[in-house]
């Protein structure tokens, strides 16, 4: 057995959790997946009713402007091959270092398609990813580095350095580091 689990058999956590078994046609329905082709030629045709490049998800967009909702939903969505989907892999560990403690730290920005933890996680994915300011946003394909932020497309460069100073405004990056290091 290995000495950071503490189960050796599968089957006694569903007896000690109390976890229930899915039906056999749950677990085996297959869940249809988009290609990268497939999802760009979308990000093209939705894009070209105005609203910019993957913008597949125009009417929640249009809400969100008219204050009739706060931001938008993340909604995961089945895809194959998606261009820089191995940050999500990073996630437990920018999680578990407090980058979401900054949630309780810093003030919600005002409604809009993107909130706090949207404009928090694409800064982190930026420093996986090598991206080191606003500009570089525009050498990435806008549509596939929303899909791992569960959203249609990243901000882009105007509206995130807007998001930025809305957030840096709040000048609380003192007790954002005391959060951290409090335990």
């Amino acid at each position: 057995m290995h000495p950071h689990r503490s189960v050796q058999n599968p089957a006694l956590l569903y007896k000690e959790k109390g976890f229930k078994k899915k039906p056999a046609d749950e677990v085996n329905t297959p869940v249809a997946a988009t290609e990268r082709g497939e999802r760009n030629a979308e990000d093209i045709f939705e894009g070209g009713e105005g609203l910019g490049v993957a913008t597949t998800r125009a009417e929640e967009r249009i809400a969100t402007s008219m204050g009739l909702l706060r931001e938008a939903p993340a909604i995961f969505k089945a895809g194959n091959s998606i261009e820089h989907g191995a940050v999500l892999l990073a996630l437990p560990a920018l999680q578990s270092q407090g980058l979401l403690k900054a949630l309780e730290v810093y003030g919600p920005l005002p409604s809009g398609y993107y909130n706090l933890t949207h404009i928090l996680l694409l800064l982190a994915y930026m420093a996986l990813l090598r991206i080191s300011n606003p500009e570089q946003l525009k050498t990435c394909n806008p549509g596939e580095l929303g899909r791992i932020m569960r959203l249609d497309r990243v901000p882009e460069m105007r509206c995130l350095r807007q998001k930025i100073k809305l957030i840096t405004a709040q000048q609380k990056a003192v007790d954002f580091e005391k959060s951290l290091f409090a335990g």
